[in-house]
């Protein structure tokens, strides 16, 4: 059951950011579309539910990632 939940908040997310990837954002805009709209619908989940499992943390940061840097190679270190 709470998989569900943070399965369909990643549904969500993955929504917000197919739509806002059409639009030629700078890294810095990609940042606040990321912080504030993608990150804001888990906030709800994550005090309310138990930590969501490693798969789904992984997930999360992958299409995060590729959403911020278009699928390029990166260019900060992701420490």
């Amino acid at each position: 059951m709470v998989g569900l939940d943070f399965n369909k908040a990643l549904e969500n997310i993955k929504g917000v950011l197919r739509h806002w990837s059409k639009r030629q954002l700078t890294v810095l805009g990609k940042v606040t579309v990321v912080k504030s709209l993608a990150l804001s619908k888990l906030t709800y989940l994550l005090m309310s539910l138990p930590n969501p499992d490693e798969s789904f943390v992984t997930n999360l940061q992958r299409l995060l990632f590729k959403f911020v840097w278009n699928e390029k190679l990166v260019k900060v270190k992701r420490t």
